[in-house]
């Protein structure tokens, strides 16, 4: 079973949306054990503390001080959600000193055999190299509790991103890519075409192996 990673619905929802506001979808489909997937869900938000923060804001909005976590939160079950109910749960802002740094839903096609997951988070905790490894780890978990397999191993040692990080901030498409987000957050991405595949060109939604 292969996972693909799609922010189609969510590019389209999003306008006028707070910039802060991220949220990327996985369709699961074909013999999908949705036991399994929730259980790897589950495990995936306890060893993340920092996507169930709780964080106090200063006058000018920004984080002064962590108040802990929020305990592990179930995705919420959409049958036939409309785009304007779509639109409407990715505009409405964070409640970050409650612990609302994430929100999940998910819902099923109408037949069975596909489960669609949809994932919410504020800038705040994640960007969207973040999701790569999130949905990464996911496939892990889940792979390993379809085949009876031993958890996957900790987390992979955080050196090559760093490096990585250096390099591209070094670079010559680090200098351009500020003047070019100025241009395009202003005015709402999803409605500045060519600001949006300028960003996006070339990228490919991913795909993450489950079988």
């Amino acid at each position: 079973m292969v996972v693909p990673g799609s922010r189609g619905p969510v590019r389209r929802a999003g306008t006028g949306a707070d910039p802060a506001h991220t949220a990327e979808q996985l369709t699961l489909s074909g013999a999908v054990d949705e036991a399994a997937f929730f259980q790897a869900l589950e495990q995936l938000w306890t060893d993340l503390p920092q996507l169930r923060a709780r964080v106090a804001l200063g006058a000018d909005g920004q984080v002064r001080h962590w108040l802990g976590t929020q305990p592990v939160q179930q995705p919420e079950r959409w049958e036939g959600r409309s785009p304007a109910a779509l639109k409407a749960w990715h505009r409405r802002p964070y409640e970050l000193e409650t612990g609302e740094l994430t929100r999940q839903a998910y819902w099923t096609d109408g037949g069975g055999g596909q489960l669609n997951y949809l994932l919410g988070v504020h800038h705040l905790a994640l960007d969207g190299y973040g999701y790569a490894l999130l949905w990464q780890r996911l496939a892990a978990e889940y792979r390993a509790l379809t085949l009876g397999q031993p958890r996957p191993a900790a987390w992979a040692d955080i050196r090559p991103v760093l490096e990585e990080e250096a390099a591209y901030l070094a670079s010559g498409p680090r200098r351009r890519t500020p003047a070019r987000w100025r241009r395009c957050i202003p005015t709402d991405p999803p409605n500045r075409p060519h600001c949006w595949n300028a960003v996006w060109r070339g990228a490919t939604a991913p795909a993450y192996n489950l079988a």
